[in-house]
C-alpha cells in the first residue's frame, strides 16, 4: 500500500509508548475558601469562581495530568473529573484530572495524598473522618484520633490509610516550615523519612542532591538529608503549591507516562531520574561545607524533544505479519515474546524497507525466504520517519527473482524502496532522487552479527562505515555499479579490460605486421625482372584490380554505417571529388573495350565520386546509392578482367618462348598476390596506429580514474576518522576506540595471492608462499608493486621487499596486464580498534586478544551504543553477556543514550527492558489457524501497563519463580534495600 496521512495521524495521535507529559500535582481550588482567599497577590475571591470557569481556565492550559489537593477534602473532585471527562469525550479537552488532598497531620507537616482518576470519593471522604477530620476542609481541620483511641493517629498511619485506598503518598513543599524536613519541631521526622510509603517529595529546582553510593546505587535525597541517617531514595516534583488561576503552569514538572494517570506518577518511585524531565548540574561550593557535587534542576522538554532521526511506525501488509501497524518510541524499544514468536520479523521488516539487506548471496537468499514468510510475494513494507525536522515515508513491495538455472536457483530480493515526502502536513510526494541510506541511514546487528564481528577484528570496520554516509562512498569503491549506473570501480573494471583487449591486439598486430618491409623488398625485386612490354602492361592491369577492390571495400564498409545512422560516410581522404591519395579525379570519355589500364582507375574513382555525391543529394536513397556502386565498380571488374585474359592470350600467342611466357606470367601473378598481401598487411599497420592511440587514450583516462578513485578512498578515511573521534569522545571510560590508516592489507594480500595462484605450477612456484607474499605486502604498496612489474625493473621487488628471494621476483614478473592494472584497483583498508579496561587494570586490551567472550561482546555493543545521531537495531544484545555484564554495564549504557538517539532491541532478558525503564515494550505473538501462521501484538506499552508487566514477569520465569527467589535472597538483600 502508498504511503498513508492517515496512518501516520495514527502513530503520532496515539503512541502506545512512554513519553514526557505536562504535570502538576498540587493544584488548591476555591473549595477551601480560607485557604485560596489568604494567597498573597490573589486575583480572584473564592466566591466569584464556579467549578465550570475554574475547569474552563484549567482546560486553556496545555496540562495533560493534574491532581486537585485541596486541604482536607474532596469536594470539587468530582465535578471537575465529570467535566474533564466530558470534554475529552467531546474533542475539546486533553486534560486528566486526579483526586487528592493535602492532609494536615497531627504532628504539624502536610502530607499529599493522590488517587486513581477512577477513585470512589466518598471512600476518600471517610478516610478523612476516620483520621478526626470533618471532610469538608474546614480552617481548624487536622489530624486527631478515632474515638477511643489513646493517641492521635501519627504521620505514618495517615501513610497506610492512602495506601489502603490505592493512593500515592507526597510530601509536599518539603522544605517549607510545614513540610517534612522543613518543620522543626518534627521529632520522628527521620523515623518517616524511611518508610517505604512515602516515596514521591516536592522540592525546588536545584534543592535536590544526587547521591553515588560505594556500590554503584544512586539515590535522589534534598539537599540537607543526612545520606546515613536516610536510607531512603526519592522521586521528586516540582514545588507547585498553585492558590491562583493564572498559576497553573508554574513550577510544573514534566513525567514520562504512556498514558495521564496515577500509574505513570507510580514510576517516580522506581525510576526518579528517568522519568523526569531534569538537568544534573555541578553545584558550586562557596561555603566548603556542602557534602554533595551534583544538583537535580526540573526542566522542561526542548520544543524538538527528539531531534535525532527516528522511525515513526511500521505498516505491513502480507504474510504472517500481515496488518500489523506499530508505533515505535523515539527512545528505547525491546521487543519480546516466545520463540518464534516473530520478533525478528519486525526487526527484518524494517531491514527491508530501509534496504538493509545482505550482500553476500548466501545471507540474501536466507534473508529473501524469511521476508516471503514474512510479507508474501507482493506484500508491503512502509515505514514513516523523522530526519533533520522532514516527514518520510518509504515503502518497498517484495519482489524476488532466481539467479541461477534450474530449481536450484537463488533467491533475491529485487526492486528498491520508494522514498515520499510529506507536503504541508497533507499528502506525501514521490522522492524519485532521493536514495534512502541518504534520506535515512540506520545501524543495524541482525543476531548472531555483534558475535561475528567480535570472531573477526576485520569486521569491527562495520561499526565505524555503517556511519557518516561512509557506507555510500563505500559502495562506490566497491561495486560496479549502483541503481543501474556504473560506479567508480565499474568504470575502473571497464576501463581494465578495454586495454587488456587492446594490448592483445596490438601484439596480434604487431605480430602479423612484423614482416612489411620484407615483403616490399620481395615486391621490388620481382618487379625488377618483369621488363617486357606484355608483362609491364599485366602489371598495370593487375594494379587496376587492387584499386578496383578498394574502392568496393570502402563501398561495403560504409554500408553498415549508413544503414545504422543514416550519415553521408566521408573520410580524410575519401571526400566527394578527391581520390584515395589525395589526386583529384578529372571526367572522361570511358570506353572498356579500348581505354588504357590508368583509365580504369579513374573511372573507378568517378564510380565512388558520383556514389558519395548520390548519398549527399538523397540521404533517404543512401543504401540504395551505394548498392549501385558497388554494382557499377563490378560490372568494371569484370571488364579490366576481360582486358587482362585478353592480354594474356594475346602473350601466349606471342613469340616470346614458352618457358618465358610462363615465367612472365607466373610472376605478374605472383607479384600480384604479393600486393594483395601487402594492401593487407598495410591497413592492419594503419589498425595498429589507432589501436596505440587508443591505448594511450586509455592509459590517460585510467590515470584519471585512478585519482579519483583515490580521492575517494581518501573521503573514506577522512570520515572514518570523524566517526572513530565521534566514537572516543561517546564512549565509556573503560573503552577505547582508535583507527589505524593503511594497516589493513587483507584484500592486497588476497589479491597477490589468487594473481600468483593463477600461473605458478609445480615447475613454476614460490617457495613459503604466505611467508614471500607478506614480505612482498610489508615492503611495496599495491601501486609500487605494479610499477615495478609494469617496467620489468631489474631485481626491483628484492630491493623494495627485504627478503624476498629471486625466485619470487621471477616469479612475480610473469604478471599479466590485467594483474597489474588489477593490482593498481587493490586500496590498503583502514583498521578500527576497540580496547576494553578490566576492572583493576590499567591498561586496554584489544577485544581480540585476551577477553572473554562477553567482555569482548559488550566492547562491541558499547561502541555501537555510542549516540551517532541515527536509530540502532540490535536483535538479542544480550548474547554472550552474563547477568552481571547486562545489569551493570549495558542497562547503564542504554540509560545514558537512549534520551539522544532511538534504540530498538529483540530481547529475551526482562533486565533490559524493566531496568532501562524501556519506554516501549512490545510483546509478540504467534497464532497458528486455518490459513497458517500469523504473528501479532499480544500487547504493548510502557512499564506502567500491567499486561506488558505480566509478560515480562512470564519472560522472567514467571510468577512463582519470582516469589521464589525473592524469597532466597530477601535475607541478603533486607539490610541493604532501598527500594
Amino acid at each position: 500500500m502508498p504511503a498513508s496521512v492517515s496512518d501516520l495521524n495514527i502513530f503520532l495521535n496515539n503512541p502506545g509508548w512512554a513519553r514526557f507529559m505536562k504535570t502538576n500535582l498540587h493544584l488548591h481550588t476555591p473549595a477551601t475558601s480560607w485557604d485560596w482567599d489568604a494567597v498573597e497577590g490573589q486575583t480572584r475571591q473564592a466566591s466569584n469562581i464556579s467549578i465550570a470557569e475554574y475547569f474552563e481556565s484549567l482546560n486553556k492550559t496545555s496540562l495533560d495530568l493534574v491532581a486537585i489537593t485541596d486541604h482536607n477534602c474532596v469536594s470539587w473532585c468530582g465535578p471537575l473529573i465529570e467535566l474533564a471527562t466530558a470534554a475529552r469525550k467531546s474533542g475539546k479537552s486533553k486534560i486528566h484530572i486526579l483526586p487528592g488532598v493535602e492532609i494536615t497531620t497531627y504532628e504539624g507537616p502536610h502530607i499529599v495524598g493522590i488517587f486513581d482518576e477512577s477513585s470512589d470519593l466518598e471512600k476518600i471522604e471517610l478516610m478523612l473522618t476516620r483520621l478526626g477530620m470533618s471532610g469538608k476542609g474546614e480552617k481548624e481541620d487536622k489530624v486527631g484520633r478515632f474515638p477511643g483511641a489513646k493517641s492521635p493517629h501519627t504521620i505514618q498511619e495517615v501513610f497506610k490509610e492512602i495506601d489502603s485506598l490505592g493512593g500515592i503518598v507526597v510530601g509536599p513543599h518539603v522544605d517549607n516550615a510545614d513540610g517534612l524536613w522543613g518543620f522543626k519541631d518534627f521529632r520522628s521526622r527521620n523515623q518517616v523519612l524511611n518508610d517505604q510509603l512515602i516515596r514521591i517529595l516536592a522540592a525546588p529546582s536545584g534543592t535536590i542532591k544526587k547521591v553515588r553510593e560505594a556500590d554503584g546505587a544512586v539515590r535522589l535525597l534534598f539537599k540537607n538529608m543526612d545520606t546515613k541517617i536516610i536510607t531512603n531514595s526519592f522521586g521528586f516534583l516540582n514545588t507547585s503549591d498553585s492558590h491562583r488561576l493564572e498559576d497553573f503552569e508554574e513550577k510544573v514538572t514534566w513525567i514520562k507516562m504512556t498514558r495521564p494517570g496515577l500509574e505513570g506518577v507510580r514510576q517516580l518511585v522506581y525510576e526518579p531520574e528517568l522519568r523526569v524531565s531534569h538537568e544534573i548540574h555541578e553545584i558550586e561550593d562557596k561555603t566548603g561545607r556542602l557534602e554533595f557535587r551534583e544538583g537535580f534542576f526540573f526542566v522542561e522538554p526542548s520544543p524538538l524533544p527528539y531531534p535525532y532521526p527516528k522511525i515513526i511506525g511500521i505498516s505491513i501488509n502480507g504474510g504472517m505479519l500481515d496488518g500489523l501497524k506499530v508505533a515505535l518510541s523515539p527512545n528505547q524499544n525491546s521487543i519480546i515474546g516466545r520463540n518464534y514468536a516473530g520478533k525478528s520479523a519486525l526487526l527484518d521488516c524494517i531491514r527491508f524497507a530501509l534496504n538493509v539487506i545482505p550482500s553476500d548471496p548466501d545471507k540474501l537468499a536466507k534473508f529473501t525466504d524469511r521476508m516471503k514468510a514474512f510479507v508474501g510475494d507482493g506484500g508491503d513494507v512502509t515505514l514513516y520517519l523523522s530526519a533533520e525536522e522532514k516527514t518520510y515515508a518509504v515503502t518497498r513491495i517484495l519482489t524476488s527473482t532466481k539467479v541461477g538455472k534450474g530449481p536450484k536457483g537463488v533467491p533475491q530480493i529485487t526492486g528498491a524502496p520508494d522514498v515520499y515526502l510529506l507536503w504541508n502536513g497533507s499528502e506525501f510526494k514521490r522522492e524519485s532522487s532521493k536514495n534512502i541510506h541518504q534520506v535515512f541511514p540506520i545501524e543495524v546487528y541482525p543476531q548472531g552479527e555483534v558475535t561475528k564481528i567480535k570472531e573477526n577484528a576485520d569486521q569491527q570496520m562495520h561499526i565505524v562505515d555503517s556511519l557518516n554516509g561512509i557506507k555510500l562512498l563505500k559502495d562506490e569503491v566497491e561495486l560496479f555499479e549502483l541503481g543501474g549506473i556504473k560506479t567508480i570501480r565499474g568504470e575502473l573494471k571497464d576501463n581494465r579490460e578495454s586495454i587488456v583487449n587492446k594490448l592483445k591486439r596490438k601484439e596480434e598486430l604487431n605480430e602479423a605486421t612484423s614482416g612489411i618491409d620484407q615483403l616490399r623488398t620481395e615486391i621490388e625485386d620481382l618487379e625488377s625482372l618483369s621488363t617486357s612490354p606484355s608483362v609491364i602492361e599485366k602489371k598495370l592491369w593487375a594494379e587496376q584490380e587492387l584499386k578496383i577492390e578498394n574502392h568496393t571495400k570502402e563501398l561495403l564498409r560504409f554500408k553498415p554505417k549508413w544503414n545504422s545512422a543514416n550519415l553521408v560516410p566521408q573520410t580524410q581522404d575519401n571526400k566527394i571529388g578527391i581520390e584515395p591519395g589525395g589526386k583529384e579525379t578529372r571526367d572522361i570519355e570511358f570506353k572498356p573495350e579500348s581505354a588504357p589500364p590508368a583509365d580504369y582507375s579513374t573511372q573507378a574513382s568517378n564510380i565512388f565520386k558520383t556514389t558519395i555525391k548520390k548519398l549527399d543529394e538523397s540521404i533517404l536513397n543512401g543504401s540504395h546509392a551505394i548498392s549501385e556502386g558497388i554494382e557499377n565498380l563490378s560490372v568494371l571488374e569484370k571488364s579490366r578482367k576481360s582486358r587482362s585474359d585478353e592480354l594474356d592470350e594475346k602473350i601466349l600467342n606471342s613469340a616470346i618462348p614458352g618457358d618465358a611466357r610462363a615465367i612472365g606470367d607466373s610472376l605478374i601473378d605472383h607479384i600480384t598476390e604479393k600486393r594483395k598481401t601487402l594492401a593487407g598487411l598495410l591497413d592492419q599497420n594503419r589498425e595498429l596506429e589507432g589501436v596505440e592511440k587508443e591505448i594511450a587514450e586509455l592509459i590517460r583516462m585510467r590515470k584519471e580514474l585512478l585519482q579519483r578513485y583515490g580521492e575517494k578512498w581518501s573521503d573514506i578515511k577522512k570520515k572514518r576518522q570523524e566517526v572513530v573521534q565521534m566514537i572516543s569522545r561517546g564512549s565509556a571510560s573503560n573503552i577505547k576506540a582508535e583507527l589505524m590508516i593503511d594497516v589493513d592489507k587483507t584484500l592486497y594480500k588476497d589479491k597477490l595471492t589468487d594473481i600468483v595462484d593463477r600461473f605458478t605450477s609445480v615447475a613454476v612456484r614460490i617457495s613459503h608462499k604466505e611467508d614471500q607474499l607478506a614480505l612482498v605486502t610489508d615492503g611495496a604498496s599495491p601501486n609500487e608493486l605494479a610499477d615495478i612489474v609494469k617496467g620489468h625493473v631489474s631485481k626491483g621487488i628484492t630491493d623494495k621487499c627485504s627478503g624476498v628471494t629471486p625466485n619470487t621476483e621471477s616469479v612475480l614478473f610473469c604478471m599479466t596486464d590485467s594483474d597489474v592494472l588489477e593490482l593498481q584497483e587493490c586500496p590498503l583498508d583502514d583498521r578500527f580498534v576497540i580496547s576494553y579496561q578490566r576492572e583493576g587494570d590499567t591498561d586496554y586490551t584489544p577485544v581480540d586478544s585476551g577477553l572473554s567472550g562477553g567482555e569482548q561482546t559488550l566492547a562491541l555493543i558499547s561502541v555501537a551504543m555510542v549516540p551517532k545521531g541515527l536509530p540502532l537495531i540490535i536483535d538479542q544484545p544480550e548474547d554472550e553477556l552474563g547477568p552481571g555484564l547486562i545489569t551493570h554495564e549495558l542497562v547503564e549504557q542504554i540509560r545514558k543514550v537512549k534520551s539522544e538517539r532511538q534504540l530498538i532491541f529483540v530481547t529475551h532478558v526482562p533486565n533490559i527492558p524493566v531496568l532501562a525503564d524501556s519506554e516501549l515494550v512490545l510483546c509478540v505473538e504467534q497464532k497458528i489457524g486455518a490459513n497458517g501462521k500469523k504473528s501479532k501484538l499480544k500487547c504493548f506499552g510502557s512499564l506502567e501497563d500491567a499486561d506488558v508487566v505480566g509478560q515480562l514477569l512470564e519472560l522472567d520465569g514467571g510468577n512463582i519463580a519470582f516469589e521464589k527467589r525473592s524469597q532466597r535472597y530477601s535475607r541478603a538483600t533486607k539490610s541493604k534495600s532501598k527500594l
